[in-house]
């Protein structure tokens, strides 16, 4: 477990850095709450799925909820939390 984690942390730090040195943010606290915003809603999301596979519902039977949930992950990140949590 330490060796995934060290992993996704270096995943993240790299996703940061790409995101200074494209231009895209000029704040290394900005670039690393970004990153970690990313890498943590798409942890959130595969867990979501692969809790719904191992209850025994199929991939095609996930699918619909699990475009539902990305959409409002990512929407999340695009709009903020205000949106969802007044």
């Amino acid at each position: 477990m330490a060796r995934l984690t060290g992993y996704m942390l270096d995943r993240e730090r790299d996703l940061a850095d790409e995101l200074l040195t494209s231009g895209g943010l000029s704040d290394e606290f900005v670039a690393r709450l970004v990153a970690a915003q990313v890498f943590g809603t798409q942890r959130i999301l595969a867990n979501h799925n692969a809790r719904d596979i191992r209850a025994g519902r199929s991939a095609d039977d996930t699918y619909p909820a699990a475009v539902a949930r990305a959409e409002t992950a990512f929407d999340l990140l695009e709009n903020g939390l205000a949106t969802y949590v007044g």
